[in-house]
């Protein structure tokens, strides 16, 4: 029983032994039900077309008697010794006797005739040829049979064989009666036609029928003649035990046809039944033989079958057991490695599952770790990579640019290259801090890194570096293959449209990308890197996502200040002194025209000094409340990325339509700033307070819940309510990865009181649920 236990436990083995074994035996079943059915069929075919052919032998034989009998009659019809019985009504002794005895000649010379007689329908007599018989007028020769059925027949079959039988209570045959007339009604008794009467004897077609049932191989056939009126004529024993497979026969012959087979088992003992159609005579030909003779060979055979299958299931059974095992041997050497290595096996997965649902789980399992040592190599791999790029652009002293450019282009021939920066910031990225959490904002970072990258590889060769928050710079390099640099110029310009167009559509971010000449040495990255960078001031001039290269930039430092400008300025003050509000706003859209013009450093001092001026002014006009503080208005100047916010911050400051004091939009702004600074330390004291919500908040304030909710959402882009979650959501990243602390009581300590509620927004946040979050990240702030 050893060789049982160590089958034990292996549910795929017996899957596959189960598998293979019902397949063999489907197969084995179904190919021997069709050889047997088939060769069931095909020997019903044979036997049916064999008795076929019996039958029509039958038949042709019945048909030749007939052709006979009716040359024979005919004749002796045409006879006149014959026509003078038949037609006179007072026959002569004399020749009646010579007529008669013609008959006995005929009689001796034919086997097969009882006898021949003439019906006189004149005189109603009957004569006849007998050698022990007194001639009687009356007396047919044949008991009065002949008679009887004369005189209830409503038509005379003419020239064919007539079925006499004893009487109507004994349905066995005496003979047959071959009647020849010149009557064309059929009708004798009583009418002025005679006929000529071959009485024949049964025992010739008696013969024929036991002689053709002894030439079958089976001993309990059966061949039955049906005539026209449904009788059976050699129904010897007349006990009518052939009735009721005649009706089945007669029902058959009318539905399909005259020469059919079928198998008939109402009675209890199944037969194969064939008949034909003998239409000289109106009769039916029917063989009966017993279905078990029959197909005693078919049932050997399906006997030899069975054993047959029975042999071959054991040995299906068998080579089932030695190919599973043979199939399962890899799967257990698999297992047998498993087992030895204690990292590997799991004891609880092997109880509940089969073996390849095992492998499957331990497959997973390393395939995890090799997915995580590769994304650790990966990641540490561009982490370097980064780290050499940022020493190229940063000219760090302790690492020569020469080390760097070995490390990122080893064997590249990176000597023989052109160099080209191209630098992209993000637009507008104070909202995005404001309407962001820290995790969303890295997964917003390694996207943008990674599409930068993929669109490098389709078509030019360099790596991508985040470099603050809001910048990434994509090192370009090409192979200095003859490409003039305006070429270049207009490919790298492609580029950055590109990646412009693609953040858009898939996060809706506006990116400003800045490019400038190429270097023909890595040793000048650093410097092409701090060029770039001061292009990229000039977004303030031409504004968000856009393309700056160095035409463009060069064009803006080429201007000077000019003095249409100054003289622009001097007028846009006064028009503050004098109040004309039509004039200010239109000197202002030109004055802005022009300074647009300028270069950097002359547009910020202008704009500053622009602010001071309005300031003066609007303190000289109403009063020394009546200006903005001047540093909040340089703070907002500086912070502005356009040109057209700055001008757009100088309308609202510098507007003239009050009459009481200073403008309202920058005491707006003020006022804004500072709502939005005490809510937020409001709910970073109070975040672990479940009630906490933009209404409580509003009561502490004393404002309305609407005008609180706008000013915080028009000041940092968040609602109040999302700003809270995202507040509770960090916190209790915090605990989770820095505390012991379950889950639950996390979730109490910074204000949740609905677990599912938690979980929803928590996964929402960090893509895991807390327990995977706890998990992911415990200890590492240990």
């Amino acid at each position: 029983m050893n060789w049982l236990r160590n089958y034990t436990g292996k549910s795929y083995w017996f899957k596959m032994l189960i598998s293979i074994g019902l397949l063999s035996i489907i197969v084995v079943i179904l190919s021997s039900a069709v050889l047997f059915y088939k060769s069931r069929n095909t020997m019903l075919d044979m036997q049916h077309e064999s008795n076929r052919k019996m039958l029509e032998q039958v038949s042709y034989n019945l048909s030749f008697t007939d052709r006979m009998l009716t040359n024979l009659i005919t004749s002796t019809y045409m006879d006149l010794r014959t026509a003078y019985l038949l037609d006179s009504a007072q026959p002569e002794e004399f020749k009646l006797y010579s007529s008669i005895m013609s008959f006995e000649k005929l009689q001796s010379s034919v086997p097969l005739l009882h006898s021949v007689a003439v019906y006189n329908s004149r005189n109603g007599c009957y004569y006849y040829y007998s050698e022990t018989k007194v001639l009687n007028c009356r007396d047919d020769g044949m008991d009065g049979r002949v008679d009887r059925y004369l005189m209830k027949a409503d038509h005379v079959p003419k020239l064919q064989l007539v079925p006499i039988y004893y009487s109507d209570s004994d349905r066995r045959i005496s003979h047959f009666s071959f009647f020849m007339y010149n009557s064309s009604s059929g009708n004798l008794i009583g009418t002025d036609n005679g006929a000529l009467i071959f009485n024949i004897k049964p025992e010739w077609l008696f013969s024929n029928v036991s002689e053709m049932n002894r030439l079958t191989e089976y001993s309990d056939s059966h061949l039955l003649i049906i005539d026209g009126s449904g009788n059976i004529v050699n129904d010897l024993s007349g006990n009518g035990s052939w009735d009721r497979l005649r009706d089945r026969v007669e029902t058959r012959r009318l539905n399909d046809g005259g020469t059919h087979s079928f198998i008939d088992d109402s009675d209890g003992i199944a037969s194969l039944v064939t008949y034909v159609s003998a239409p000289q005579n109106k009769w039916t030909l029917v063989s009966v033989q017993p279905y078990d003779a029959v197909f005693r060979v078919i049932q050997e055979m399906k006997a030899f079958t069975l054993f047959a299958v029975a042999v071959i299931l054991l040995l299906v059974a068998v080579s089932s057991t030695l190919l599973a095992s043979r199939l399962y041997n890899p799967v257990s050497g698999v297992l047998r490695l498993i087992r030895k290595d204690p990292d590997l096996h799991e004891p609880a997965a092997s109880a509940r599952r089969d073996e390849f649902g095992v492998i499957s789980t331990v497959l997973e399992k390393t395939m995890n770790e090799m997915r995580s040592l590769k994304q650790m190599q990966d990641s540490q791999s561009g982490i370097l990579r980064g780290y050499y790029v940022r020493q190229l652009l940063m000219d760090n002293p302790h690492v020569s640019p020469f080390d760097a450019a070995d490390k990122l282009y080893a064997g590249s021939g990176h000597g023989r290259r052109r160099y080209s920066i191209c630098l992209f910031m993000l637009d507008d990225y104070a909202a995005f801090l404001n309407s962001h959490s820290p995790e969303d904002r890295r997964l917003y970072t390694f996207s943008i890194v990674n599409i930068m990258q993929e669109m490098i590889s389709r078509s030019m060769h360099g790596d991508v570096v985040e470099v603050g928050g809001d910048r990434f710079v994509a090192l370009l390099y090409d192979d200095n293959s003859g490409q003039s640099e305006p070429q270049l110029a207009e490919r790298i310009h492609r580029f950055a449209a590109e990646v412009q167009q693609t953040i858009m559509t898939y996060y809706k971010l506006s990116l400003t990308a800045v490019f400038g000449d190429p270097a023909p040495d890595y040793a000048q990255i650093a410097r092409l890197y701090r060029t770039v960078d001061n292009y990229a001031k000039y977004r303030f001039v031409h504004g968000k996502q856009s393309v700056i290269h160095p035409a463009l930039v060069r064009q803006s430092e080429e201007n000077q200040m000019e003095s249409a400008a100054i003289e622009l300025e001097k007028s846009w003050l006064l028009s503050i002194r004098t109040r004309s509000e039509e004039e200010s706003a239109s000197l202002l859209q030109e004055l802005f025209s022009l300074i647009a013009k300028f270069r950097y450093e002359e547009m910020i001092n202008t704009l500053l000094s622009l602010a001071a001026g309005a300031a003066h002014e609007l303190r000289m006009a109403k009063g020394e409340g009546g200006a903005p503080d001047l540093r909040s208005v340089y703070k907002l100047i500086l912070e502005k990325e356009t040109i057209d916010d700055v001008r757009g911050l100088f309308a609202q400051l510098f507007h003239l339509s009050s009459e009481d004091g200073i403008d309202a939009a920058s005491s707006e702004t003020t006022k804004r700033q500072l709502l939005v600074a005490t809510i937020r330390d409001i709910v970073e004291s109070r975040y672990t307070d479940s009630a906490l919500c933009l209404q409580s908040i509003a009561d502490m304030v004393h404002l309305s819940s609407s005008y609180v909710g706008k000013q915080f959402r028009d000041e940092t882009g968040l609602s109040v309510a999302k700003y809270i979650t995202q507040v509770r959501m960090n916190h209790a990243a915090d605990l989770l990865s820095q505390s012991e602390a379950s889950v639950n009581r996390v979730m109490e300590r910074v204000g949740f009181v609905n677990q599912s509620y938690f979980f929803k927004l928590f996964k929402q946040h960090f893509g895991l649920t807390p327990n995977e979050y706890k998990i992911q990240y415990a200890g590492k702030h240990e």
